[in-house]
Formats: C-alpha cells, structure tokens, sequence
C-alpha cells in the first residue's frame, strides 16, 4: 500500500482530545490486562482476605496487602507498556480512525511499511507543534 496523506490543516482543540481518546481506546485494547479483570482479581482478592483475616496479625496482613498492590501495579504496568513501533502505530490507528488520512482506514495499517508509520508520525508531530505555535504580534 502506498503511504497515505496526512489530512489535517488546522487542528482544534476539540481535534487534539479526540484524538487523545481515541489513542487511549486503542491502547487499553491491546494491553494484557483488562479493566475488567483487573476489578475481578480486586474482588477475588477481598473475598479471600476477608476469609483469611480472622486468624492473621495485623503485621502480616500488611505485607499480604502490599504484596498485592505491588502485584497489580506491576501488572497493570506491564499491560500499558509499549514498544516504540507499537506506540508509532497507535498513533498512525488513531489517524486513521479520525479520518485523518487520506484513502486509509484503520484496518490498512496493519500492511503499511514500517517507514510509511514513522513517517506519518513526525508529520503528526510537526502539525502538533504547529497547534501549539502562538503567533507573536
């Protein structure tokens, strides 16, 4: 597939959060961790605690506790983490969702060349610094 157009002349700020909650609905479906299970192993870990907590001290509940935390931290960590090309092609996804390239849907971007997404992202790139640009009188 050939690369496609970058189409955005003047972006708003109405622009710029859509494409932030689009890029955030992407993100959250290819993490590992859903918030869905995430609240269920909450609701898991509750119910097991409150069973557990009648003959455990105070002390050693404490560590069970932060031993979850960290544990659902560490996963919630994980599941948001992107590489470099993955987060180029959230960006080039969340274009295309917009309709802000030409003759590119989002499906498309699977078979766009490497260099074709990294492309598109430095022109995003200099058209949001351009948005943010006042201009001096």
């Amino acid at each position: 597939m050939e690369k496609p157009t970058l189409n955005v002349a003047d972006l708003r700020q109405r622009d710029v959060e859509a494409f932030y909650r689009e890029r955030r609905a992407i993100t959250v479906g290819l993490t590992d961790v859903t918030p869905d299970e995430f609240g269920e192993r909450v609701v898991g870990f509750v119910a097991s605690l409150n069973e557990a907590v009648k003959d455990m001290p105070a002390d050693r509940l404490r560590v069970v506790v932060r031993e979850f935390s960290d544990g659902l931290l560490m996963m919630k960590r994980r599941g948001t983490v992107l590489s470099g090309p993955e987060e180029n092609g959230v960006t080039v996804r969340t274009m295309a969702r917009l309709g802000w390239l030409e003759g590119c849907s989002e499906e498309d971007v699977d078979g766009l060349k490497p260099a074709y997404v990294t492309e598109l992202c430095s022109e995003f790139d200099a058209v949001i610094d351009e948005a943010y640009t006042v201009p001096k009188n």
